[in-house]
């Protein structure tokens, strides 16, 4: 393994995640404003979009491109949110920016999922129960997958690395006073083998607090696939979510393990797990200040199989990341930051940062703007 060449940044990020956990916010973008527009035998329908574009750089850059310009957002939201039918349908470009990795333009990013990444029918009978079908937002992690959506420009490795984001599902889900609960079953990992189940129970401690226990459990014999390189990973994702005033205290832990699979050459198991910090505090209307600190490690030190490179900067990797987000917003427009330091206290080499994968930490830098409408 190398060593970093900044190995005192790893507790430095460690005590910044761990303050931030103390002291947490969640710093909101503004929310597309939906334009109800009469659409005959569908009803009112509620119209609505984000548009925006980012700068990207990273040091030291890898052998690709890890600089440049992306569209992050173009999107038509339609949805019907009121009545015992309802649907959700967001089209368009998107990019998927994450710390540690080669920058992908926006083409490649939208074929990840799909010009249509969200699309689901809704069946809600009554105030307690609902049924969704279609292409459905994952249950796991505090962190979605488009970048309007989140405290941070750039998703975090653990959201790259161990989390499953989109499915095509189908959803049960029951609320009733302090309880909600949510039932998915469908192709885990976006991956098109129907065997995987997913579930959520949450529990309101009181208004400003909420405890949710996540799991996933796909066929262990699902292959891997262009979202995912261990897409018959098992989850359990233990969430806390805070909100009061000014504050947002989001902070996660996620538990991952691939299973042996004589199908898919795995004669081991890999395992791997991470822990979060999200924080974000409002100062004033217009601006704010997100911070996510993660730990993740993952796969069996010393192995060189592929299926332990989990996090993939080889097996036994051990990352720290640190990232701030200060944030401006007024009306439906906004602009915003991330600085951020990505650490890896263990990693293969040539498989770190710098065209030759010897380096063992990144610098990155981002600038968003848009219009949410």
């Amino acid at each position: 393994m190398q060593k970093s060449l900044l190995p005192s940044l790893a507790p430095l990020a460690c005590v910044l995640a761990l303050a931030a956990s103390a002291v947490t916010a969640a710093a909101q973008l503004p929310t597309p404003t939906p334009q109800a527009v009469a659409a005959g035998p569908l009803g009112v329908v509620q119209v609505s979009g984000v548009v925006s574009g980012a700068a990207l750089s990273a040091s030291p850059q890898f052998a690709g491109a890890s600089g440049g310009l992306d569209l992050t957002n173009a999107f038509v939201i339609l949805q019907r949110a009121t009545g015992v039918w309802q649907f959700y349908i967001q089209a368009g470009a998107y990019s998927l920016p994450q710390l540690g990795a080669p920058r992908l333009g926006t083409l490649a990013y939208t074929n990840r999922f799909g010009p249509v990444p969200l699309a689901y029918g809704e069946w809600r009978p009554n105030t307690n129960w609902s049924l969704q079908a279609g292409l459905l937002p994952s249950l796991t992690g505090q962190e979605g997958a488009f970048t309007y959506t989140n405290l941070n420009i750039q998703r975090g490795v653990i959201w790259a690395a161990l989390e499953n984001d989109i499915s095509r599902a189908m959803q049960i889900n029951y609320q009733r006073g302090r309880w909600s609960a949510s039932l998915q079953y469908g192709d885990g990992f976006f991956s098109r083998d129907f065997g995987a189940v997913s579930g959520m129970l949450g529990y309101a401690l009181d208004a400003a607090d909420t405890v949710s226990v996540v799991g996933l459990w796909p066929n262990r014999s699902t292959p891997a696939n262009p979202t995912a390189s261990e897409a018959n990973g098992q989850l359990l994702n233990l969430m806390w979510t805070h909100t009061k005033g000014e504050w947002t205290l989001e902070p996660y832990l996620v538990l991952f393990g691939s299973p042996a699979s004589p199908v898919l050459g795995y004669s081991q198991p890999a395992n791997a797990y991470g822990a979060a910090f999200l924080a974000a505090y409002r100062w004033s209307p217009r601006w704010s200040l997100g911070v996510r600190g993660e730990f993740a490690t993952g796969g069996a030190a010393g192995g060189d199989n592929a299926h332990q490179n989990i996090l993939g900067f080889g097996p036994g990797a051990r990352v720290f990341t640190i990232t701030l987000t200060p944030t401006w917003d007024d009306g439906d427009l906004f602009a915003r930051a991330d600085v951020s330091w990505v650490e890896l206290a263990r990693f293969a080499p040539g498989l770190g940062f710098g065209a030759l994968g010897q380096d063992g930490g990144q610098f990155g830098a981002a600038i968003e703007a848009g219009v949410a409408f």
